[in-house]
């Protein structure tokens, strides 16, 4: 893998300050520490992209979906007594 070095400015002090305080916490560099949370920024960024192509796929197909009601009322349950399953896809609209 190539080796490339990008610079980046850090204007903000509180920034710069926060990432020299997690870089001590974390005992790397500043430039680990920030590498580190690039990639995993990154990693994080690319997988919601990856889902969300997947997800505009299904829907072009025609689904299947969840009403936005069903899904709603689920969620409002979660943490009661009264708990509801997850919601069944069954609206097709092809």
């Amino acid at each position: 893998m190539a080796h490339t070095v990008h610079r980046i400015d850090v204007t903000k002090e509180d920034l710069f300050n926060d990432l020299e305080q997690m870089a001590g916490l974390s005992h790397t560099t500043v430039d680990e520490f920030a590498t580190s949370i690039l990639a995993q920024y990154v990693s994080v960024q690319k997988w919601q992209i990856d889902e969300i192509h997947k997800a505009k796929a299904i829907a072009d197909q025609g689904g299947p979906f969840v009403a936005h009601e069903d899904v709603a009322a689920w969620v409002n349950s979660w943490g009661t007594e009264k708990e509801l399953p997850a919601p069944t896809a069954d609206i097709f609209t092809k």
